[in-house]
Order: C-alpha cells, then sequence, then structure tokens
C-alpha cells in the first residue's frame, strides 16, 4: 500500500465510520498512536496484545474531543513520535469512543438472518459488527504497514482465527456498549448544541490543517483524487466529534456533581505529584537512513553546508518527522532507546551528532532546544490538578456505571463461537467451558476450535504456574497446595497439548500449532509464545 493510499484510508475510515474515532486518552489502556509516529518508532504489537480488552476498557477517560492530528490517525491507535525502549514493546488495542454515541431515531426492523445479537433487546446487526472488526483490523493494519510489516498476513491460520475471533468479541462489546450509551443519552435527553459542535469541529480542523501543513483547497485536491468530497469529510469529523462530546456529557451525567474538599485535592496532589514534574527535556530532529554508508553521505552533505532539515524531508525513512523537517518534537529520558536517548542528551542546543547506530537504522540528530527539570508547588498548577482530581472522580464512578448496566443488561449472542469468545472477555474460565461445551457437543463446524481451546489452556498454565511460584516463595510454604497446583500445571498441559493435536489432525501441519506444542513439552514446562488473554 503506498502512502497516499494509506492516507486516503484514513480519511475514508474518518468519514464513513465516524463512531469509532479514537479519544487519544493518555492512560496505560489507551496509547496514543498515529501519523505521528515516527518511522524510527517500531513497535511490535503481538496476537496476545491485541487481544480483546476487558469490559471496563470499553469506558475510556474523557479528554478534549480531537479530529485526528494526521489522516491516518483515524485507523491508528497514537503514540507520542518516540523511539520504545525496547523493539519488544507492544501497543495494545486503542481505546474507541463507544458506537452510535449520537442522536437518532428508532431502528427499523432488521431481518433475523442479519442480527448477531442483541442487548436489552436491541438488535447488532451483521453489518455493524463486520464494519467494526475491519476499522479495529484497519488500525493494526496500519501500524504495521509503518513497519514494512503485513497484519493482513497475522489473520491466516490457526492463529489468525483466535485473533479475529478476539477482535469480533472487541467489535461486538464496543457495539453492545454503544446501544446501551445510545439509549442513555436519549433517555437523559443529552444532545450537543449546533454552536458547541461548530466550534470545536473549526478548532479541530484548524489544528488538523496545520499539523499537516495543507490548506483547504490542497486537502479538496487530495480527497478529489480518491473520489472523495471535503463535504464528506467534514460531515464525517461533525460526526465524530459529536459522538465525542456526547460521550463526555454521558460521563458527566451518570457521574453526577464532584465537589472535592480541599483535603481530597491536598491527598490526589500528595498521591499524583511525580505526574506533574516536568523532566529534564530535549526536542530534537533527526535523519534516518537505512545503512552506514548512506548516513556517511549525509552526513558529508551536511558538513558541506546543506540544510538539515532539506535532507531530513529528501533522506530520511521516517516519514512522519521527515514531513515536520525531521523534527521528533520533545521528550524526556526512558523514552528512547538508549543510544539515541543518550546522543541526543549530550549534545548541547544547536549541536549536531555523528552517526548514531540503534536498532532502527543510522540516525544523524540535530538538537534544536532544551528544558531544564521542574516541580511545581501544588498552588502552581491548582487548577490542573482540580480538575485532574475530579476527572479521575467521573471516570471512576463512569466505570462503575458501565460496569452495572452490562451487569443488569439482557444480551443474546446468536453465534456459538463469538458467544463463548465474549464469555471468555468477561472470564477466561467461563470462556474455556463454553468453547469445551461446543466442542463436546459438535455444535460448531470449525477446525481451528480445538486451537482456540487449547491457547486458552496455555493460559490457565500460564496463571497455575505464577501461582505456584509466588507460594514456593512465600514465608510458609504449603506442600499440599504446590503439589495440588503441580496436578493442575500437568492436567492442562496435557490438555492443551491434545487441543493442538486435534486442529493438526482436523487442518493438516501447522508450524505456528506445532510450535505451540513444542514450547509446552519444553524443559520449563511453560509456553514461550505469547497467549492471548
Amino acid at each position: 500500500m503506498n502512502k497516499t493510499l494509506l492516507i486516503i484510508l484514513g480519511i475514508a475510515v474518518a468519514i464513513g465510520l465516524a463512531f469509532w474515532v479514537l479519544l487519544p486518552a493518555p492512560t496505560p489502556e489507551t496509547i496514543d498512536v498515529a501519523e505521528t509516529t515516527s518511522a524510527a518508532v517500531v513497535v511490535t504489537p503481538t496476537p496476545a496484545a491485541i487481544a480483546p480488552p476487558t469490559p471496563e476498557e470499553a469506558v475510556a477517560p474523557v479528554v478534549q474531543p480531537t479530529l485526528p492530528s494526521t489522516p491516518e490517525e483515524a485507523v491508528a491507535p497514537v503514540v507520542q513520535p518516540t523511539l520504545p525502549s525496547t523493539p519488544e514493546e507492544t501497543v495494545p488495542a486503542a481505546q474507541p469512543v463507544p458506537a452510535s454515541t449520537v442522536e437518532t431515531t428508532a431502528p427499523a426492523a432488521v431481518a433475523a438472518s442479519n442480527i448477531v445479537a442483541e442487548v436489552n433487546g436491541i438488535p447488532i446487526e451483521r453489518d455493524a459488527l463486520t464494519q467494526g472488526v475491519q476499522t479495529i483490523i484497519s488500525q493494526y493494519a496500519n501500524v504495521y504497514q509503518q513497519m514494512g510489516q503485513d497484519f493482513e498476513s497475522m489473520l491466516a491460520g490457526a492463529p489468525g482465527y483466535s485473533l479475529r475471533l478476539g477482535i469480533e468479541a472487541q467489535a461486538l462489546e464496543r457495539l453492545l456498549f454503544g446501544s446501551i450509551a445510545d439509549a442513555e443519552v436519549k433517555q437523559r435527553g443529552l444532545v450537543v448544541a449546533d454552536e458547541e459542535l461548530n466550534a470545536e469541529f473549526t478548532a479541530q480542523y484548524e489544528k488538523f490543517l496545520a499539523a499537516q501543513g495543507l490548506t483547504e483547497e490542497t486537502l479538496r485536491s487530495l480527497l478529489a483524487s480518491q473520489n472523495m468530497t471535503l463535504e464528506s469529510f467534514k460531515e464525517g469529523g461533525l460526526a465524530s466529534i459529536r459522538a465525542q462530546l456526547l460521550m463526555m456529557k454521558l460521563q458527566v451525567a451518570v457521574a453526577g456533581p464532584v465537589e472535592l474538599s480541599s483535603e481530597e485535592i491536598q491527598t490526589y496532589w500528595e498521591e499524583n505529584r511525580s505526574t506533574y514534574d516536568t523532566p529534564e527535556q530535549v526536542r530534537a530532529s533527526h535523519i534516518l537512513v537505512k545503512t552506514e554508508d548512506e548516513a556517511k553521505a549525509v552526513l558529508a552533505e551536511l558538513e558541506a553546508g546543506k540544510d538539515f532539515a532539506t535532507l531530513a524531508r529528501e533522506k530520511s525513512t521516517d516519514t512522519a518527522s521527515a514531513k515536520q523537517d525531521g523534527d521528533l518534537g520533545w521528550f524526556g529520558a526512558g523514552t528512547m532507546v538508549a543510544e539515541f536517548e543518550d546522543a541526543a542528551f549530550s549534545l548541547a542546543i544547536g549541536q549536531r551528532s555523528g552517526i548514531v547506530p540503534t536498532q532502527y537504522g543510522y540516525h544523524i540528530i540535530l538538537v534544536t532546544d532544551k528544558k531544564a527539570p521542574t516541580q511545581p508547588d501544588l498552588a502552581d498548577v491548582r487548577d490542573r490538578v482540580d480538575a485532574d482530581a475530579k476527572q479521575e472522580v467521573v471516570t471512576e464512578r463512569a466505570n462503575t456505571w458501565y460496569t452495572e448496566v452490562m451487569a443488569a443488561a439482557v444480551v443474546t449472542v446468536r453465534d456459538p463461537m463469538l458467544n463463548a469468545a465474549r464469555q471468555q472477555r468477561i472470564n477466561i474460565d467461563l470462556g474455556l467451558e463454553a468453547f469445551e461445551a461446543l466442542r463436546a457437543a459438535g455444535a460448531v463446524d470449525q477446525p481451528y476450535l480445538p486451537y482456540v481451546i487449547g491457547t486458552l489452556y496455555e493460559n490457565r498454565i500460564q496463571n497455575l504456574t505464577r501461582a505456584k511460584t509466588q507460594l514456593e516463595a512465600s514465608e510458609t510454604p504449603d506442600a499440599a497446595q504446590i503439589a495440588e497446583l503441580t496436578t493442575q500445571i500437568q492436567e492442562a498441559r496435557d490438555k492443551a497439548i491434545a487441543a493442538y493435536q486435534e486442529t493438526i489432525q482436523l487442518t493438516g501441519s501447522d508450524p505456528d500449532v506445532e510450535a505451540r506444542i513444542q514450547a509446552i513439552q519444553s524443559p520449563t514446562g511453560t509456553p514461550a509464545i505469547a497467549v492471548p488473554e
């Protein structure tokens, strides 16, 4: 997929699937990623990293709604343009704005064959599920494409089926919550005034154009080249921001009034004080190339007086930062790989490095600014602390509300495999029981069912092994409990191996499945391959 098509794909998703637009919520559960992701930033999501999150993750902390900072952001979770500390760092599934949180009319009658699930009598259509699945796949396809890898290839074979089933369950959970949230929005009469919507859209649209260095006419031409219109792009942006604003209003509504005492604010400040500290930071630009010879050639041009920004645009393989003249923005210690970080922090403002090799290639770094560390007093950041403390309460209450409404919801999932996958999201043991019941009853004609079961037994092995290790390390280890855990671990190993062997019998030789068997049979006796939770 070339760069232009990738950009257009991002725009198409933004305007066609507005209610799946991502909130850039900087929390452990929601890591920001986008075209701002530097090509020097190599992240390697794994099937385990992309496994569906827990139901509670559907409610992300509310943040200021935004248009994508780049067209690609509509299909990619967003991280700051930094180098991961290790190439194994992974990107978890990004947090969505729950679907359909916009005012709609009552749904028309839906053909029974097109219904995959119902929640409180509200049908979930297969078309919506398919669309949601494709959106999630697009997010990860974009991340992998930036690394020159093909995410679609991960969807092949037994591991691919298991991964796709997890993605379907994740998409279904979003739709279920979206339907409940939509009903709650209507019941509470929540609306977004046109003035509020237009003001927010205008601000974010202008920010979007500025970040990309585009004029409106340039964007119009780009869209027209793919038979798309600026008007449809704006309509999609308006719908996305309306959905986000409604979700913000819903979270505030279900949370109720939040009044915190001075003592509570002080406690929050003391518990979170370090988050308001600003460590020493560096702002740097870089040029990244693949080989040392290329780096030497670029360095020679720089020493001959060629402009750094020009060479970054022309030569850098980091296409994201190249568009910004090589600028990586501000970063602190611990966000870049050691070689890059050491070089950047050792340079003075305006100083350029020599060739800096990392696992991502060969860099030439230019430090453009520095900030000394700061440790503000509460008085210096009081407004921010007040807002953050209240938002924490709102988020906690919204999560509680979500958990309660989902627990009380009457959910029917018609597809047996998808239903079992949803049970797995709620509780892995429940999911394993559901999948085992399907296999025992011969209820589904799915040759990869044993593989899914095998991965869940691997998960059980990991959990039991962890519990056994902790017990053995305790001051008073219980020999009987350790023996029982040892027996349970062996039983789970036997069942996992049997499930994988059945998969091979049904589908033929598969290196991935055989590797899992070998991992279980390894001397450590624990799976050596990441297992989706």
